[in-house]
């Protein structure tokens, strides 16, 4: 997810959408589980209801952005704890 504050090389989250047999599914992103979790982005995004814009990158671009997260994440919460 994208915006004038969160830009492609920092976004606020991260979205995927993919087929599982017959249905389509989307997920997010959850930094303090480390997981993806479902989520209604997309459908509420096509209703107008979210102000964040996306942006489609490949699938490795996407798993190296957050991969560079989780590592500042976990920078930050030891600098925190020390």
């Amino acid at each position: 997810m994208v915006n004038h504050r969160w830009p492609r090389s920092n976004p606020a989250g991260f979205l995927r959408r993919y087929r599982d047999g017959a249905a389509s599914r989307s997920e997010e992103y959850d930094f303090f589980k480390s997981a993806w979790e479902r989520t209604t982005f997309f459908l509420d995004y096509d209703r107008g209801h979210i102000d964040y814009d996306y942006e489609e990158v490949p699938a490795a671009e996407a798993e190296a952005l957050i991969e560079e997260k989780r590592r500042r994440k976990a920078e930050r919460d030891r600098r925190q704890g020390a």
